[in-house]
């Protein structure tokens, strides 16, 4: 599989990997704050761009990954389509979900308000989706916040961090080559560990 990952910061998954910046400003994927710049020796292909103008051309990518990028681009939908137009199949997106921010610590939620200007939900990726012309094969939850939390017990979890992965070619499991599963189809593609 070749991997495109957009927004790679200092811990990249791709063959190619890219960011907008050179230097972790905002401290979003390290909060080791005297260790923010990405060093370009320990990152793979290291390309500087902007998630909403990829220096690709088109379907020259597996797989294009995004992990809690999309959140603080000025146009989501244009970087979701450059993220489509990059891949010959699969698209995998993780973010924020708009209703786990709310649960926050109220200094954390003033971080987000600040650098998220874009609130998510698994509705808004469906439509997306359909919007761009993919199907949504799977849609997960990677972490929740918790509404009550009591003498260690969690109760009530919400979504925090969310994953969606789109398909170009595929509209449902059932239908994708004799009525494989959701991992089989996921193993076939190289991404046997998608739900570590």
């Amino acid at each position: 599989m070749f991997v495109l990952d957009v927004g790679c910061g200092n811990s990249p998954v791709g063959d190619v990997n890219c960011d907008l910046y050179s230097k972790d400003t905002e401290q979003h994927r390290s909060f080791d704050t005297a260790n923010t710049a990405i060093n370009s020796r320990n990152v793979p292909n290291f390309v500087v761009c902007s998630a909403e103008f990829l220096p690709f051309i088109s379907a020259c990518f597996d797989v294009a990954v995004s992990r809690q990028v999309i959140e603080h681009v000025a146009k989501p939908g244009l970087m979701a389509s450059e993220l489509v137009r990059v891949s010959r199949d699969l698209i995998i997106i993780e973010t924020v979900h708009r209703r786990g921010e709310r649960l926050e610590p109220r200094s954390r939620q003033a971080w987000f308000k600040q650098h998220h200007i874009n609130k998510f939900d698994f509705t808004v990726f469906a439509a997306l989706a359909q919007k761009l012309g993919c199907y949504t094969v799977k849609s997960d939850v990677l972490d929740k916040n918790y509404v009550l939390r009591f003498l260690g017990l969690k109760l009530l979890g919400v979504p925090m961090g969310i994953r969606v992965v789109w398909s170009k070619t595929v509209r449902d499991w059932y239908l994708y080559s004799g009525f494989k599963s959701r991992e089989s189809y996921f193993a076939s593609v190289g991404l046997t560990n998608i739900d570590k």
